[in-house]
């Protein structure tokens, strides 16, 4: 029995190509990769045409939580002082 070659739908690059051998970053490596990769991102999503409307549009949608890095960041912030 012959098979027949794959077709465009069927073909999946990752399941015939041979991937060289990478180095694995370290972990420092990877959460400056991670890092500079998400400023990047976000600097090129708030300078899009159209986020600003987004944005406003969906406010409610919006959250910013404090990050944990010390036992005094545990408390939550508040955006308007006097709430």
């Amino acid at each position: 029995m012959r098979q027949s070659p794959p077709s465009e739908s069927d073909t999946f690059p990752s399941s015939f190509h041979k991937t060289p051998e990478r180095s694995k970053l370290s972990k420092e490596e990877w959460k400056k990769l991670t890092k500079d990769s998400t400023t990047k991102a976000v600097k090129e999503l708030v300078s899009s045409p159209g986020f600003s409307s987004w944005a406003a549009a969906n406010a409610d949608r919006i959250n910013v939580t404090p990050r944990k890095e010390s036992s005094s960041s545990n408390r939550s912030r508040k955006w308007l002082h006097w709430s």
